[in-house]
């Protein structure tokens, strides 16, 4: 039971996270109008790019980031659990 993933598979399920390329923005899709308490970009070295708090439970967010082609790793903290994902900017 230390190893369950099911209650983080099941908030996964629930949000979308992608960049869209073309308006330099992170998008967040909120299917189940989860309430987004804080949400953070970092580089692939962890190191912290932008932090946005107390998002809300809105269907969808845009975020507007200028950042070099790379790989990100996107932190969604809700209130119950967090979302990690990894995405990438051409």
């Amino acid at each position: 039971s230390s190893l369950n993933t099911d209650d983080d598979m099941l908030l996964e399920n629930q949000l979308g996270v992608y960049v869209d390329n073309t308006a330099n923005e992170l998008v967040i899709k909120n299917y189940a109008n989860l309430d987004i308490k804080k949400l953070g970009l970092y580089n692939i070295l962890g190191q912290s790019i932008k932090t946005w708090n107390n998002l809300g439970a809105e269907l969808e967010h845009r975020m507007e980031t200028k950042i070099p082609a790379g790989i990100y790793i996107v932190r969604v903290t809700l209130e119950e659990g967090q979302i990690v994902k990894k995405i990438r900017v051409d």
